[in-house]
């Protein structure tokens, strides 16, 4: 997936989070929206960086022929 797509899905993930939060705790307006606000955001950072993280590290090749027969 590109970074766009995951970002993306770590910042809807984070602001569901931050909803359910402040759903259950019963926070007033503005506290809850800079809550969401953060974990929307923090979500989509994260989403980012795996998203490098995964591009940055080497795939295993699918390769038959890379492997040893004994």
């Amino acid at each position: 997936m590109s970074v766009r797509y995951v970002s993306t899905y770590g910042g809807v993930t984070g602001l569901l989070l931050g909803i359910i939060v402040v759903l259950i705790y019963d926070l007033p307006l503005i506290e809850g929206g800079f809550r969401v606000l953060t974990l929307g955001v923090c979500g989509a950072w994260m989403g980012a960086i795996l998203a490098w993280l995964d591009q940055l590290l080497p795939q295993k090749e699918s390769d038959e022929s890379t492997e040893t027969e004994s």
